[in-house]
């Protein structure tokens, strides 16, 4: 077996750990997942502001705001479905689903979801997909509409 075909088969089975959850026992250059994760959240803490940094210790997530039109957002500990759109009290009423590819530690796409919000916003929303933030405006509108 050479050299590349031991590599690829390493690569192969690391991520069939990864999609199993399970740790696969990595090369010894290679970064174990859960060592992954703590510099992953060790970088976000480094990029996140004093007021940023204080709100997602107390309650994992961290507030942030657009480029383009000053909207505000709350990003909340997640790789999917943790983006909310806040209203003018500060309240999550519409989700954005959007993230980097890859099997990427949670620090590392929300780090990823903050730049995009805070540089492109424009660019964010263009590939974010939308979902119900609160599921009781969605359950009165589906009453409204099937009258119940």
């Amino acid at each position: 077996m050479t050299a590349t075909e031991v590599e690829v088969r390493r690569h192969r089975d690391d991520f069939a750990a990864m999609e199993a959850g399970v740790d696969a026992a990595p090369a010894d250059n290679a970064i174990r997942p859960a060592d992954a994760k703590h510099k992953a959240f060790a970088l976000l803490k480094e990029w996140l502001s004093p007021e940023q940094l204080a709100q997602f210790e107390l309650r994992a997530c961290f507030d942030v705001m657009g480029s383009k039109n000053g909207k505000r957002y709350r990003i909340q500990l997640g790789t999917q479905q943790n983006v909310y759109e806040l209203d003018k009290k500060g309240r999550p009423f519409r989700g954005w689903c959007f993230a980097p590819k890859g099997f990427l530690p949670a620090g590392d796409v929300m780090l990823a979801q903050k730049i995009a919000l805070e540089t492109d916003e424009e660019g964010a929303m263009k590939v974010a997909l939308p979902f119900w933030a609160r599921t009781e405006w969605f359950i009165s509108w589906v009453a409204a509409i099937w009258g119940g």
